[in-house]
């Protein structure tokens, strides 16, 4: 009778401490979710490179609880910051370069969503994916605000950055 109780005992606190693990374990992970802020210029249409991890990229720049992300006119951007889950909780805006001003955009997935742009602040974000590039790791994404623009297309997506991220890489 013993031994039937000491393994029901072993049984409970080994889920126990498999239980406290689990949820341990979650928990680190959410501590952990990145908050972004994605700026880009006002009227940009094309391919946006964040590439992470970069010796001469841009330091890490914080507003509040948010890494801010400035791309320039090109959409190509180089962090020093290392790469980021795709969990992170990420808001998207234009700038004004004249002015400097933000304003922040909705951004329309076509895939999961049938909304049409009607707004000037509402674009499209397709093609959305992460890769290496020479051992680094990019983030990268099509934004539009025309619904019938070429980079709706996944076979002129993939041809257009197949052309031009080698180039984006070059050192100017």
């Amino acid at each position: 009778m013993n031994a039937i109780l000491r393994s029901k005992n072993i049984k409970i606190t080994t889920s126990l401490y498999i239980l406290l693990l689990v949820v341990l374990i979650t928990s680190c992970t959410y501590w952990h979710n990145v908050n972004i802020k994605y700026i880009i210029p006002e009227g940009y249409e094309g391919m946006i490179v964040l590439a992470w991890d970069q010796k001469n990229g841009a330091p890490k720049i914080m507003e509040g609880d948010y890494e801010v992300y400035t791309f320039p006119a090109n959409g190509f951007l180089k962090s020093e910051v290392g790469g980021r889950s795709m969990n992170a909780h990420e808001k998207f805006y234009s700038y004004n370069k004249a002015t400097g001003k933000r304003m922040e955009l909705k951004i329309i997935d076509p895939t999961i969503s049938t909304d049409t742009i009607s707004a000037k602040n509402e674009y499209y974000m397709v093609g959305s994916f992460s890769g290496g590039y020479e051992q680094t790791y990019n983030l990268v994404f099509f934004i539009t605000n025309n619904k019938k623009s070429k980079f709706m297309d996944p076979a002129y997506r993939e041809k257009y950055g197949a052309e031009h991220l080698d180039r984006l890489y070059e050192e100017k």
